[in-house]
């Protein structure tokens, strides 16, 4: 041996493999002098030590037979299920900026796992001829995945068992999206198996069939899509009563070691049963209850009043009703109507509201009204001012507010626009989706000019924003001029950064109306149903081609007076009448005098300034006639920054609330519209007066003697007061 002994265990390693070629890595591995042959079954484990035994023997090796371990079952692994449940406990101590106490949850997590440890199922052998499949799923706190096989005999063999706790962002994923986080952290975990092999992967949400059909994939989806674009495999769905082995891994807790899965706790809004017992407690703790005990016991009640306290006060002048029952203060009750007399306990002030969340919170009381839970309480219990306090915690519960409408319900005074000329305003809506036409028209794009009521309607195959912008520049700003305003909804296609910039490039001013609001742009709103009654009409017997009818609808509709002008829109626009189908065939009733066109032009200007005048003046008087008839109805008072408000919102469903909150009033825009934002967030919107209620907020009840006050009007009828003889005198109705 050249260099001496040195190179000994490099030169006897090299024997070894050359002795053995061809049978290292496939039925045995070797290092040095120790030899491990391993094998899937007792047949083959004996077929490859003879194979092996062959090639020392035709080496001239030799072996101690009291060393060697010619069989031992330690190529089969035995591996437990390891749900996240039952190491719940466990994993909590490792978070971050948690605090370290191990008490009996942990200590059974941890003979819990132990246990799972040395416990079946047994694990078998890859076999990388046959295909493999991988089950996954996902619950709301944990995802697992079980790697299997099916052998000749059509038995499955599991290969692996994984899981993991999810982080707190990927417990917020929605289903679909946790459901492809365990798919992808599955097949990344066991790459050394799935890489180059065609797998089946079995999961029991039926979406992830769809995995590969994402329509411009963004982001994190995107990113997962492309990590699995290396595999080779199918999606099938398995129906989850299937699906419980990779279930258990991420939902089920272990039943044998009595750990139960994570639950709420359930908070019980009741008072504790001590019946007498409490109450008595309750009043021995009470200062006020406990004077009037000693009055009471002793008989010796004070001449006058106690100053200081009203509730001190409120029960020595009942004095006379007062009496020791069992040990407890209770007053004598008569319920009208029936002479029937009941001692009711009194109870502490400090304890009405945990009485009042009983009778009125709890699912028992089912936050009924204040007749109800008053009566309820009055055959109960009995302190001072319950009205008071019944009335106050009904109008200051948010369960009720967010429910329940005012009585009357806030309505601010109308507001009016004014328009001097033609086009000077307009009002854009998109009407539809309607019944689609040959031509794959969809929509209506109604437009309308608030001076004239000309009205155009443009059919459209989709309700786009560039749909919209090329019939606003070819349609109207080409054929009328760009108009001063124009208004519209909040429709993300009116909101977009590109109708936003078409009116800055011909600028025109851009408004809306407030959310759930459509009145602020009632004369487009009404022309709606206008046109939608006319083309049902018309199109009766040919509803698919309602597009082929519409300017013949407009032209009907442009060709009528119009109530609030008393004039049609076409002579208002164009300063004569338009000749109608029935003129031809008819005649005209007056003849128009023959006019060179300096006459024409002359008599054109004299006949639209006196147009527009007349215009302008019967439209302010319908103005003035309306908003004083919907002004009769406006009611509530005006909000100030800083002001809680309740924000009225659609209803989702029909156990829904009508209302959310608190918002707080950030700034009054202009006579009843108001910037507002969340308190308990960031969120802002811009909000009408009708859609807002004062928000009640919670406070305690002062027990102490006010000073008495003179009772006044309230602010806005004291501002309007005047003294004056006129008995037709009227309080102005915009006070």
């Amino acid at each position: 041996m050249p260099f001496g002994l040195c190179n000994a265990p490099g030169t006897f390693q090299r024997l070894m493999e050359r002795t053995l070629s061809g049978l290292v890595g496939k039925s045995c591995l070797v290092y040095l002098d120790d030899i491990i042959v391993f094998s899937a079954t007792e047949e083959e484990h004996l077929t490859r030590l003879e194979e092996v035994f062959q090639r020392l023997k035709g080496a001239c090796h030799h072996t101690r037979g009291d060393r060697d371990r010619l069989t031992k079952n330690s190529g089969s692994l035995t591996v437990a299920h390891t749900p996240l449940r039952e190491g719940g406990p466990l994993h909590e101590l490792t978070r971050k900026g948690e605090k370290w106490q191990w008490g009996p949850r942990q200590e059974g997590a941890f003979t819990t796992l132990k246990n799972l440890l040395v416990s079946t199922p047994i694990l078998g052998h890859p076999d990388f001829s046959r295909p493999f499949v991988l089950d996954v799923d996902a619950s709301d706190t944990a995802i697992g995945a079980v790697l299997s096989q099916t052998m000749e005999n059509g038995n499955q063999v599991v290969i692996a068992y994984i899981s993991r706790a999810l982080t707190r962002p990927e417990q917020r994923y929605c289903v679909t999206r946790k459901e492809m986080l365990a798919l992808v952290w599955a097949v990344k975990q066991f790459r050394p198996y799935l890489y180059g092999q065609k797998f089946t992967a079995r999961t029991d949400h039926n979406s992830l069939r769809w995995l590969r059909n994402f329509r411009e994939p963004e982001g994190q989806v995107a990113r997962w899509l492309e990590q699995l674009a290396e595999y080779q495999f199918d999606v099938v769905h398995r129906p989850g009563k299937q699906h419980g082995n990779a279930d258990a891994l991420s939902r089920q807790s272990c039943k044998q070691c009595g750990m139960g899965s994570p639950c709420q706790a359930i908070s019980l809004n009741a008072i504790s049963c001590g019946g007498e017992n409490m109450i008595k407690q309750w009043q021995e703790d009470d200062p006020e209850i406990q004077q009037v005990i000693k009055w009471l016991s002793t008989n010796s009640w004070p001449d006058k009043a106690p100053e200081g306290s009203r509730i001190l006060k409120s029960l020595w002048a009942q004095r006379r009703r007062m009496k020791m029952t069992n040990g407890v203060l209770t007053r004598e009750w008569e319920t009208l109507g029936t002479n029937k007399k009941t001692m009711l306990p009194v109870i502490p002030r400090a304890r009405v509201p945990e009485v009042l969340d009983l009778i009125h919170n709890h699912p028992t009381g089912g936050h009924l009204g204040v007749a109800k839970s008053l009566e309820k309480i009055r055959q109960r219990f009995y302190w001072p001012q319950q009205r008071e306090d019944v009335e106050d915690w009904c109008r200051t519960c948010d369960a009720c507010a967010s429910r329940k409408a005012p009585q009357a319900k806030a309505r601010a005074p109308m507001q009016i626009q004014p328009v001097g000329y033609p086009f000077q305003r307009i009002g854009v809506d998109v009407l539809g989706p309607l019944e689609e036409t040959k031509r794959g028209n969809r929509y209506l794009l109604v437009i309308c000019d608030y001076f004239t009521k000309w009205p155009e309607a443009f059919p459209m195959p989709d309700a786009e924003a560039t749909t919209i912008a090329r019939h606003l520049v070819n349609g109207i700003f080409c054929r009328f001029g760009a108009p001063e305003t124009i208004h519209s909804d909040q429709g993300r296609n009116f909101e977009s950064a590109l109708i936003k910039e078409l009116c800055e490039l011909f600028g025109t001013s851009k408004t809306r109306t407030t959310a759930y609001h459509p009145q602020s742009d009632g004369l487009v709103e009404r022309m709606n149903r206008t046109l939608v009654d006319m083309l049902a009409a018309t199109s009766i017997e040919e509803p698919g081609e309602w597009d082929e009818y519409i300017d013949r609808v407009l032209l009907a509709y442009r060709t009528s007076v119009h109530h609030t002008t008393a004039a049609t829109p076409s002579r208002i626009l164009y300063g004569q009448e338009v000749r109608l189908p029935v003129d031809l065939i008819y005649g005209q009733p007056d003849g128009k005098p023959q006019q060179t066109t300096s006459q024409y032009i002359r008599q054109l200007r004299q006949d639209l300034e006196r147009l527009y005048s007349d215009v302008r003046q019967r439209a302010g008087m319908e103005q003035k006639r309306q908003k004083d008839w919907y002004d009769k109805h406006a009611r509530g008072t005006l909000f100030e920054p800083g002001d809680r408000v309740w924000l009225q919102i659609p209803r989702n469903s029909k156990l829904g609330p009508n209302w959310e909150g608190p918002y707080r009033v950030l700034k009054r825009l202009d006579g009843c519209t108001y910037r507002v934002q969340q308190c308990r967030g960031k969120k802002k919107v811009v909000v009408h007066f009708d859609r807002m209620k004062p928000y009640a907020e919670r406070v305690p009840r002062s027990t102490r003697v006010q000073p008495e006050r003179k009772r006044q009007p309230p602010a806005r009828l004291r501002d309007a007061m005047t003294v004056t003889t006129d008995k037709n005198y009227r309080i102005p109705a915009n006070t």
